[in-house]
């Protein structure tokens, strides 16, 4: 009677004792690795405007945009050029470099238009150049 009680407590203890163990082992797997216990599975976007909104929270305001400050045609150049026009942050470091005092937008647009002459814009966009900014330009 004394021998059937002591063998069911001690089975019970052995039972309690590998729960224990088991809970034990699978928290010290999680602690060793703290990548695999933190870690945030890579987010998938179901549609551009999800993958746009991801792209913005991270700080990219280039608007998925790729500019290039070194255009190849001369009609490209001219139109980036205009584009360099309206933001006074490149129009002011423009008229710097080509020491112009007070360069306004519609003197550099007639510049570039009538005069041709794109590179002094180029030049300013490039020295500015902020492939995660908005038009590609740091300060726009």
């Amino acid at each position: 009677d004394i021998k059937s009680t002591s063998k069911a407590s001690v089975l019970t203890r052995r039972d309690a004792l590998g729960i224990h163990v088991g809970a034990a082992a699978a928290l010290a797997a999680l602690v060793a690795d703290p990548q695999r216990s933190n870690a945030i599975p890579e987010q998938k976007f179901y549609s551009s405007n999800a993958r746009n909104m991801a792209r913005l929270n991270s700080g990219d305001k280039s608007g998925g945009s790729v500019y290039d400050n070194n255009p190849s045609s001369p009609g490209a150049a001219k139109r980036r050029a205009l584009q360099g026009c309206k933001i006074s942050s490149t129009r002011n470091l423009a008229a710097k470099e080509a020491g112009i005092q007070n360069l306004t937008e519609r003197d550099c647009n007639l510049r570039v238009l009538e005069g041709g002459d794109t590179e002094f814009m180029l030049k300013a966009m490039r020295a500015l150049s902020c492939p995660t900014c908005p038009f590609g330009i740091d300060g726009a």
